[in-house]
């Protein structure tokens, strides 16, 4: 993301898509079996290629987590 630090290499922006990976796969079991955001990102884990990442905010993965199961929400709409 420009601004936020030097450039990245493809091994970076590919731990990167691993993170984004792991919110949506948090989120569709979450969905699954009834959790708020908040249940989810309180257990929620970095992959561990990604946990030396240290400039998430505290509130960052309820936030990814709640955008998630929002969006979640529309599909049931799609199917229906």
């Amino acid at each position: 993301v420009p601004g936020h630090g030097p450039l990245s290499d493809a091994d970076a922006f590919g731990r990167y898509v691993a993170v984004l990976d792991a919110v949506e796969a948090h989120a569709r079991e979450a969905r699954r079996v009834g959790r708020t955001a908040a249940e989810a990102a309180a257990d929620f884990e970095l992959p561990s290629e990604s946990t030396h990442w240290t400039s998430f905010s505290p509130s960052y993965f309820e936030r990814a987590l709640g955008a998630w199961l929002t969006e979640l929400e529309g599909e049931d709409s799609w199917t229906h």
